[in-house]
């Protein structure tokens, strides 16, 4: 099976918990106050039990796993290791039609305005980007930096992050 395949889910209920958790992170990247709570919480119905499982269980935790879990993702324009999931996400089909000396400006001005919105609350800014290009993300960084209400940051990042792993799931029983 490779690194990016999820297993049965029967399979993965009586997995190891290092294979469980590898899974798991496959959907979530690695957050371990989400993925040690669905460890635990084990076993599952189908891989979206377990999404919606993660949905309650983030909101139970408490500030400092939450930050944990929204900072499990990499930040979007972000060069350097990604897990293959977030890497094929950030390079859609809107980016391979630009040249590359714009997806390099659409990249620097993501890093400027990510270490803005990171300075401003405290944690990463995370949007489910779908079939948006990185260049359409742009304009609601900018709108969510001008919010200025963290905890609005935090909870619409944590939602974020669900639809991430929704497309994720999607995408892998496709596969």
């Amino acid at each position: 099976m490779s690194s990016n395949q999820l297993p049965p889910i029967d399979v993965l209920n009586s997995s190891s918990p290092s294979e469980f958790l590898h899974a798991v992170n496959i959907l979530f990247e690695t957050a371990p106050p989400l993925s040690k709570s669905l460890l635990s919480s084990r076993p599952f119905s189908s891989y979206k039990d377990i999404i919606c499982k993660a949905e309650e269980t983030i909101k139970t935790l408490d500030d400092k796993d939450r930050l944990e879990v929204i900072n499990a993702h990499p930040r979007i324009g972000e060069a350097g290791k990604l897990s293959t999931m977030s890497q094929s996400e950030q390079h859609g089909e809107k980016e391979k039609s630009m040249t590359r000396d714009r997806l390099d400006a659409v990249d620097a001005e993501l890093q400027d305005l990510n270490r803005c919105y990171e300075e401003q609350y405290g944690f990463r800014f995370v949007i489910f980007k779908g079939e948006k290009s990185k260049e359409e993300v742009i304009p609601i960084l900018k709108q969510r930096l001008a919010s200025n209400d963290k905890h609005a940051e935090m909870e619409i990042g944590l939602r974020e992050m669900i639809q991430i792993a929704r497309a994720r799931l999607q995408r892998l029983s496709k596969l």
